[in-house]
């Protein structure tokens, strides 16, 4: 397993330069799953169901999953990434966005999760678990690596900073978080006045006062005489 993380984040770090191989999928000539080796090529193909993606469970999946109290780039994240799920016949679904304190917990005590209350990006609206339609977590780790790829590039290409549990040493291939979601907490915590559970108005109001406080710190740090 460590070993296929190994492979895909360097072909993630190199990006994609070395890969051989044509993926018989629709995609255009930069597709990153063409780009990888032949063995996650193949694992692509075993991900496909064009016809799933027709049904009504599969709607159904798509739009169970409440979204309360999620940050609104977990949400443009997740929608970009869905997109491109259904393109290439993936039939994936959000399975978890926001996660109470309590929840939390409890997956903890079952040993599911490594975080206690209030500890996951999950417990902030900052995170979202993605899993397979049928399969659920039931993917073979090069299907994972194929997911965390696409989902990487997704990322980049939106200019949305976010963190893949597959690149953890406690493997969690289903979920993604935002980077910076510890100064999301911290920020929220340090107000006693927003709601527990915030909305994408309060999120955003966050979003700006961290700006303004990264600003403010570049700002301590040039010399006096260059300061505007």
């Amino acid at each position: 397993m460590k070993c296929a993380k190994r492979v895909i984040q360097r072909f993630i770090r190199r990006g994609f330069n070395k890969a051989g191989g044509e993926m018989p999928l629709a995609g255009s000539p930069g597709d990153v799953v063409r780009r990888l080796p032949q063995t996650y090529q193949a694992a692509a193909v075993n991900l496909v169901n064009f016809p799933y993606l027709k049904t009504r469970d599969y709607r159904h999946k798509k739009e169970k999953t409440d979204r309360t109290g999620v940050h609104p780039w977990v949400i443009e994240f997740f929608l970009s990434l869905q997109k491109e799920f259904e393109r290439r016949g993936y039939p994936m679904f959000a399975f978890e966005f926001y996660r109470s304190d309590e929840r939390q917990q409890a997956l903890y005590v079952k040993g599911v999760t490594k975080a206690r209350g209030a500890q996951s990006a999950h417990n902030w609206g900052c995170a979202v678990d993605i899993v397979h339609c049928e399969r659920f977590w039931d993917l073979t780790p090069k299907e994972w690596g194929v997911i965390g790829a696409i989902g990487k590039e997704v990322a980049r290409k939106r200019n949305l900073q976010v963190v893949w549990g597959g690149d953890w040493d406690f493997y969690d291939p289903a979920h993604w978080q935002l980077a910076h979601w510890r100064d999301v907490r911290n920020l929220w915590e340090d107000r006693f006045d927003w709601p527990e559970i915030m909305t994408t108005a309060d999120f955003l109001d966050i979003e700006s006062r961290l700006s303004a406080k990264r600003l403010n710190a570049r700002l301590k740090q040039m010399p006096s005489h260059l300061r505007p």
